[in-house]
């Protein structure tokens, strides 16, 4: 009788077995295919708003990268809802045609409540990469593709708890853990002027200090002189010297005058000015076709650009960028600018 017992147990290991991994291999599988498109669903805004991140960014525009976070979150959230929901309502569906025995349900439902926090870190990560913060961009991608994941996998293996559960766990863990660290940061930065912002790690320095100037017009003749003005005045409040100011307020308004005339269809300006320790930026922001004055500058010997090359000789840093149909300018000016010509 003992050994018919293990000669039972021996076959049902042999043909049991097999078919248990041959079932949870297909779960996998599936879960697999169904995490990649979501993956492509929550990767969508994050890989659209990245360049215009950078774009902000690059001249401390704190509020449009609010704003893009903002968009982000709402677009994401809406496109994963409906993926998450389709999971399990379809789920007899998608076992059919991966050729399933049992019922993932369970598996797909789990699936589709990860996805929340699949977004969340795919949004966090983008930001901080197009922020220059790489370190703890690639941080967030490996707790939350690899190590909380394992780790929520192993807890649920030793306590007998559901094993599909381990895909929203790892997620979760990873949002707590990542606003863990960026809580940290900003908490340590507090003691310093540079105070930063808890889920962003954003510095709001100048505008706590009133060193920006934000302000759009509509390019009449009018307005771009009163638009020359304002941002002559801003660099005289801080500390740069009248001549040199005069200087790229007249070259700002020749360059204004040569987007107007190039550019007829365009309905607006936005222009921010923001000073820096050694530096005083100032960014020309207008949507519509791709329109580089710089480069046109470069390529034509006409006086019509005599005010944009100006400019470039002045500046000690100028950048063009175009990116979700916006024309981005960017010129630095050193605060020892006298005359229009850099102290030595």
């Amino acid at each position: 009788m003992l050994r018919d017992d293990h000669f039972l147990r021996r076959e049902y290991g042999r043909t049991l077995i097999p078919v248990m991994f041959s079932v949870l291999a297909g779960t996998i599988n599936t879960l697999i295919d169904g995490a990649f498109v979501a993956q492509r669903i929550g990767n969508g805004a994050p890989q659209a708003a990245g360049p215009m991140i950078a774009v902000f960014h690059s001249v401390k525009e704190n509020s449009g990268i609010r704003i893009l976070m903002r968009l982000q979150m709402q677009a994401g959230m809406a496109l994963t809802g409906i993926f998450a929901l389709a999971l399990p309502v379809f789920h007899e569906g998608i076992r059919s045609l991966f050729a399933l025995p049992e019922s993932i349900f369970l598996p797909l439902f789990w699936l589709g409540l990860s996805l929340f926090f699949e977004l969340a870190c795919s949004v966090w990560s983008s930001f901080f990469n197009s922020t220059d913060r790489i370190l703890l961009s690639n941080l967030i991608l490996g707790m939350k593709r690899f190590f909380f994941p394992a780790v929520s996998a192993a807890l649920l293996a030793v306590s007998g708890g559901p094993m599909w559960v381990f895909l929203p766990l790892g997620g979760l863990l990873s949002v707590l853990c990542t606003a863990a660290v960026t809580e940290t940061v900003s908490f340590r930065s507090r003691k310093t002027a540079h105070r930063l912002s808890r889920l962003l790690l954003l510095d709001d320095w100048l505008e706590r200090e009133g060193l920006v100037l934000d302000f759009s017009i509509e390019p009449s003749e009018q307005n771009i002189c009163g638009a020359s003005d304002q941002i002559r005045d801003f660099c005289i409040r801080n500390h740069m010297d009248p001549k040199g100011t005069n200087r790229i307020a007249m070259a700002i308004e020749e360059l204004l005058m040569v987007m107007k005339a190039e550019n007829p269809g365009m309905k607006s300006v936005d222009l921010r000015a923001f000073a820096l320790e050694t530096v005083t930026g100032i960014r020309v922001r207008s949507a519509g076709e791709r329109y580089n004055p710089f480069e046109k500058a470069q390529e034509s010997g006409d006086l019509f650009y005599l005010g944009v090359r100006l400019l470039q000789n002045m500046a000690q840093e100028t950048s063009y960028s175009y990116a979700l149909g916006m024309n981005t300018l960017y010129l630095g000016f050193s605060r020892s600018l006298r005359d229009g010509k850099e102290m030595e």
